[in-house]
């Protein structure tokens, strides 16, 4: 069972698989909020996966295995839409509109503030997006 804490959001975070399965999950989702866990495990994943096709990539290239030309260019757009609808339920989460997101056009300046909102922690209650996330896959 899942503790409260005083502030009314979860004591615990999501966990890492969860958070990639419920970023495949809500790819299309762009209503409701998702917490500080589960955007940086998504994060993380999407490094991660990035980090092994490169280097499965070039380790095929080095020993002379052709690999699919297509599967190496279609995999990574795969995580696109998942992480378009997970910056945007983030905002949600800190009380910001999705909109928002465009402050990533203002060079450097709009980068950093993004990232300042996406460590804050998230609205103690419902706000004007839903209710506080629970970090349970649901």
């Amino acid at each position: 069972m899942m503790e409260e804490n005083t502030s009314g959001r979860p004591a615990n975070m999501m966990p890492f698989m969860d958070a990639m399965k419920s970023g495949f999950k809500n790819s299309f989702t762009l209503s409701g909020r998702a917490s500080r866990s589960e955007y940086w495990f998504w994060v993380l994943g999407g490094n991660i996966f990035f980090m092994v096709m490169f280097i499965g990539g070039a380790i095929f290239t080095i020993i002379d295995i052709p690999v699919l030309p297509g599967l190496m260019i279609l995999a990574p757009i795969l995580l696109v839409p998942g992480s378009i609808t997970l910056v945007v339920r983030r905002l949600h989460d800190v009380g910001m509109s999705g909109w928002m997101w465009f402050v990533a056009l203002v060079p450097v300046i709009g980068a950093i503030y993004l990232i300042y909102l996406f460590v804050q922690e998230g609205d103690f209650g419902e706000n004007a997006y839903g209710a506080v996330p629970t970090n349970m896959l649901e």
